[in-house]
């Protein structure tokens, strides 16, 4: 039966030590099991092609039933991993559109720019502030008109009408009396009812049995204590005081509503509700914010 053995490699710049009379016997035993077996020395491995690199390591086969043969050191594939180049060292920025410091490119390396150029390139950078210096220097490039930022943020109070409690739409009365919407494009408004005792929601606006649904489910979900068996603590304004705020809490005090092209872009059925959870007819104050490109 046939086995094999690895001698350990030797280094290849270096010669090989002076076999020990260990090895020298068993180097002789192995051979003669070998001439017993009649058993040809494997030849030595071929070299393969030149390489970049030899391994600084002596490489052996194995044989069956003798010492393994040394042969050519293996070739390996030399890789080489870019080297990321050192970051610059931050500059301090002294204000002078001509002071030169080290940008990062799209591709990774550096490149030595001055603010001048930068400014003409991107002419909303100003050194971490979304304003341009009060007072530019002489030398430093204007923001032409062409290239201010087209968004617009505007907040407009809003007076609702005189409602009484339950739920209604109001839609209508935002549209008009907030006309920016109409000057904007892509963008967002957003409503903040100023109370604590009513709220805002989006639900269906087709259909007025809903609203009173909802109006009946709340006052069924949140009851007000009328037969005195001590529900709330908070009775300093009537038994409708403390049943306005926890439904306020449940539905909310603001909506967000996308505009698209001058309109609010809003699905078929879906309309804007005030819901009004104290009795009696009360004023209340709407903050129309509206936010997005110009159109």
């Amino acid at each position: 039966m046939a086995w094999y053995q690895f001698v350990p490699t030797q280094e290849a710049h270096q010669p090989a030590a002076a076999p020990q009379s260990g090895w020298d016997r068993l180097r002789e035993a192995q051979a003669e099991a070998a001439r017993n077996a009649q058993v040809a020395p494997l030849e030595p491995a071929p070299a393969p092609a030149a390489v970049a690199a030899p391994v600084a390591q002596q490489a052996y086969v194995a044989q069956p039933a003798m010492i393994a043969q040394p042969v050519a050191p293996v070739a390996h594939q030399m890789y080489y991993q870019p080297v990321e180049p050192a970051k610059p060292e931050p500059a301090k920025l002294t204000g002078d559109p001509n002071q030169e410091f080290y940008c990062r490119e799209l591709d990774g390396s550096w490149s030595l720019r001055n603010m001048n150029a930068i400014m003409k390139e991107f002419p909303f950078f100003f050194l971490g502030s979304s304003k341009p210096p009060s007072k530019p220097s002489r030398d430093q490039t204007p923001i032409p008109p062409a290239c201010t930022m087209s968004t617009m943020y505007t907040q407009t109070p809003v007076t609702l009408p005189l409602l009484g409690r339950g739920s209604h739409l109001i839609t209508p009365h935002i549209v008009t009396n907030v006309p920016d919407i109409a000057k904007v494009k892509c963008g967002l408004l957003h409503l903040f009812l100023q109370h604590t005792s009513a709220a805002l929601t989006l639900n269906e606006n087709w259909d007025q049995d809903v609203r009173k649904d909802m109006s009946t489910s709340l006052d069924r979900l949140v009851p007000e204590d009328s037969d005195g068996r001590g529900l709330y603590l908070h009775d300093a304004e009537g038994e409708d005081d403390m049943p306005a705020h926890i439904k306020c809490a449940l539905i909310g005090a603001s909506v967000s509503v996308p505009i698209t092209n001058g309109k609010l872009n809003t699905g078929t059925w879906q309309g804007i509700w005030f819901l009004e959870f104290r009795n009696g007819k009360n004023r209340r104050k709407v903050l129309a914010t509206v936010q997005g490109e110009r159109l």
